[in-house]
């Protein structure tokens, strides 16, 4: 939605095979809790040199500035669950 708001393009996720991250083990521990995984389209992301676009990674610091600036509260108790 906020991507949408500011018309800063995304991507909802990659098609991967198999993959995990840290966050899936905290959603699903105890009584869970809410994760947001933010991801920037990356090559060679296991080598030492990983290649992304520039604007991928602007554009997600720019999404996760709007979240952190307008998440409050409110935001919090509308979370779909």
């Amino acid at each position: 939605e906020l991507a949408h708001t500011y018309e800063i393009p995304f991507r909802y996720e990659a098609e991967l095979i198999n993959y995990g991250q840290d966050g899936c083990r905290l959603q699903g521990s105890g009584c869970g809790t809410y994760v947001i995984n933010l991801g920037i389209p990356t090559r060679y992301v296991h080598s030492h040199y990983g290649i992304l676009d520039r604007s991928d990674f602007e554009n997600m610091v720019l999404l996760l500035e709007r979240f952190l600036t307008t998440f409050d509260q409110e935001a919090l108790e509308n979370l779909a669950l």
